[in-house]
């Protein structure tokens, strides 16, 4: 490897330059105060988005240029151009924007160098920007109009646009109600995950006021270098290219990143024109944004290639193939947002009026159903195609700006492809679940919520998936009335091959008491369940390579177990010496996970309550028919436990969501304010501890999840 000579300044490499384009700007790296915080690689915060980095970007512009579109005199939004170009400057025109630069990541590369373990990045960006050095390099050029560009505002107490997406990391501007596309504020380094060199510019046109400026930013590591006083000193990762202090204006705007229009422009400085990004960014427009061109939300140009309603359908014949439904391989992909087909979608649905096999259905249909969701549409398509292939069932989800934000695939073959758009009050809660790269709604993105936010948006998901059912139970009701599919509690984790299990052990299954015809097997692959029953009998879960029984639901008769061979009786062991009892601790309200974070109790001899751990042969929940309670969990564990507590949670795609309890069998009380916990109760060793229960509400295409805490 070649070493790099950290006070080999730059300058002296220079050519000589043709001319000033830099118009006084350059970048101003600040030296590092003692005591602050470094970063010795790539920054973390691209790593999401560098498996498709060019799909992202496409997404990710073309989102914030429909939140910034501007109003009409109705308060509805114009239609929004967006513009994809290539373009080329003569290094040797911006001594400051680029030669400069090479200095810098030689130094952030030498201090990789010097970090054990740590990946040199550097290098190659480093070698990059050195061999072009003499010659042109690359931008593409992202700009949208009829949108009112950024505002900004010179005061670090008053937010605006262009600091937000300029100068602050993990901050994102929306002043539209909550109802924008992002909310986490990363989508911007999708720029510098595409620029070989992390640099990206930006120039704007204010709607409002008029004025323009323009900044350029880039994102490295901490690195050594040589300061004004020829001193070798840390400097920061990061760094503004400008006159010093605050964004240019005006005439202070290097000439090629002058804005003349409102709306705004992102230079991906040293991205380069070639034929399979280019073809990779209509491919993902069309994935992303068909629906928003089809409603004419969106115009969008790459490299003079124009996509509006007009011609949508003749974009979508050029660059997708006719729909293979036996393609399981792609219906059973871990991320079928990446290689979906939008080609039914936008003929099948957008395009089709209502019939026998297109249907719409609003959350208007549902009175009162829905309240925290407020008013969605899906669109259904059915088809004999997707049915006779055996092709998953899929649905995609959007919200009002009308990009494909989830592609949801059920384990069904029922035959329809839907389109769900939610643009009602629910919207605004579904933008605080989505993902940094807008492709699902996950619980988890809830965290840093208040409590009230977190409630509302899980309410609005609970919603969503209940409003979808409602819709298909209205579309097959023999298929509603025969089979109920629901998850298996068995954990996934998700390899390179597939999916597969983390623990051996026997599946636990949500039971319902409706009445349908028989039983299936998990699916190996999906990791579903079926279960069927039967009025006259049931079928019990077989084991591979057995055949299944089938006992009648008449009164049982007792089993004739065999007779158990008499006990040898063990000679007699010198008894141990007994220690003290240990006394049962009064249950405090609160305190009762495993870490309280309180520390030790003033007593030793009081065990602190823990969590349980049992296989799937522990624990085996059953339906119960004519009875006063809907279900029956048998526990068995290996020892004794006391002052025991169940925690009963519904396992969704989206996450864990509490089951409100109605009863539960005597000697067993339900919490207090904390409807799905059972408490007060001990747990005995090598027999079955029965609970029997009963949910509030039917619980219908979920699994439980099932947690049981004693000392």
């Amino acid at each position: 490897m070649e070493t790099l000579d950290l006070f080999s300044q730059i300058e002296n490499d220079l050519p000589a330059t043709k001319g000033d384009k830099d118009l006084g700007c350059k970048w101003n790296f600040v030296q590092k105060p003692r005591g602050t915080m470094k970063r010795d690689r790539e920054d973390s915060s691209f790593d999401p988005f560098k498996d498709n980095e060019v799909r992202c970007l496409v997404r990710e512009y073309i989102q914030n240029s429909i939140d910034a579109a501007q109003k009409k005199d109705d308060n509805r939004s114009k239609k929004v151009l967006v513009t994809f170009s290539y373009g080329e400057m003569v290094c040797a025109d911006y001594p400051n924007l680029i030669q400069s630069l090479i200095g810098r990541l030689k130094a952030c590369s030498e201090r990789s160098q010097q970090l054990p373990g740590s990946k040199d990045i550097y290098k190659s960006k480093y070698e990059f920007l050195n061999s072009r050095k003499n010659s042109t390099i690359g931008f593409l050029k992202v700009s949208d109009y009829y949108t009112t560009g950024m505002n900004y505002v010179d005061d670090d107490d008053v937010p605006s646009a262009f600091d937000s997406c300029v100068h602050c990391s993990s901050s994102s501007y929306k002043p539209d109600g909550g109802y924008a596309g992002g909310s986490h504020g990363l989508g911007k380094t999708v720029g510098f995950v595409n620029s070989p060199f992390n640099a990206v510019y930006y120039s704007t046109k204010d709607d409002e006021s008029g004025q323009t400026f323009g900044e350029g930013v880039v994102r490295l590591c901490t690195h050594k270098y040589r300061n004004e006083n020829g001193e070798k000193v840390l400097f920061e990762a990061d760094a503004f290219y400008n006159k010093g202090g605050a964004p240019n204006s005006g005439d202070d705007i290097p000439v090629v990143f002058r804005r003349e229009k409102s709306g705004t422009d992102a230079f991906v400085l040293g991205m380069e024109e070639n034929a399979e990004d280019v073809k990779t960014m209509k491919k993902e427009l069309l994935r992303g944004f068909f629906y928003a061109i089809y409603m004419e939300l969106l115009d969008v140009d790459i490299c003079g290639e124009l996509f509006t309603k007009a011609n949508i359908g003749d974009k979508m014949l050029e660059y997708f193939p006719e729909p293979d439904y036996t393609n399981i391989d792609i219906d059973r992909s871990n991320r079928p947002e990446l290689n979906f087909n939008p080609r039914p979608y936008l003929f099948e649905i957008a395009m089709c009026s209502s019939d026998e096999n297109h249907m719409r259905f609003t959350t208007d249909d549902f009175p009162g159903q829905f309240p925290t969701l407020g008013h969605a549409t899906l669109q259904i398509w059915k088809s004999e195609d997707i049915t006779a292939a055996k092709s998953l069932d899929k649905i995609i989800f959007m919200r009002n700006k009308l990009m494909t934000v989830e592609v949801r695939k059920y384990n069904s073959s029922k035959g329809f492809y839907g389109i769900m758009v939610c643009d009602g009050e629910g919207a605004r809660y579904l933008r605080m679940l989505e993902d940094v790269r807008h492709d699902k709604w996950d619980v988890k993105e809830l965290k840093d919520m208040s409590d009230e936010d977190k409630r509302n948006a899980r309410k609005a998901l609970r919603e969503l998936d209940s409003f979808q059912k409602e819709c298909i139970k209205v579309l097959f009701p023999e298929e509603h009335d025969k089979q109920l599919e629901i998850k298996s509690l068995k954990k996934r984790r998700i390899g390179k091959f597939g999916s597969r299990s983390e623990e051996n052990e026997e599946d636990n299954i949500w039971p319902t008491t409706n009445v349908i015809e028989k039983e299936k097997n998990q699916s190996s692959k999906s990791g579903l369940f079926t279960i069927f029953e039967e009025t006259k009998g049931r079928k019990k879960k077989k084991k591979k390579g057995t055949i299944t029984d089938v006992e009648p639901e008449t009164d049982p008769v007792p089993r004739q177990e065999p007779p158990t061979p008499p006990t040898p009786t063990p000679p007699t062991p010198t008894p141990p010496t007994p220690e003290p009892p240990k006394k049962a601790p009064t249950y405090v309200e609160g305190n009762e996970g495993e870490d309280d974070g309180i520390g030790e109790t003033e007593n030793p001899n009081v065990e602190r309550e823990r969590e349980i751990k049992l296989d799937g042969r522990n624990k085996r929940l059953k339906p119960l028919h004519n009875e006063d309670f809907a279900c029956k969990l048998e526990i068995r564990v290996p020892k004794d436990y006391y002052d025991c507590r169940l925690v009963l949670d519904i396992q969704a795609d989206e996450g864990l969501f509490p089951l409100d309890l109605k009863n539960v069998s005597a000697g067993y009380q339900i919490r207090s304010g904390v409807s799905n916990e059972i408490y007060g109760f001990d747990l005995k060793a090598d027999t079955p501890n029965v609970i029997k229960f009963t949910p509030q509400e039917n619980v219908t295409l979920y699994s439980l999840n099932i947690k049981v805490y004693g000392h």
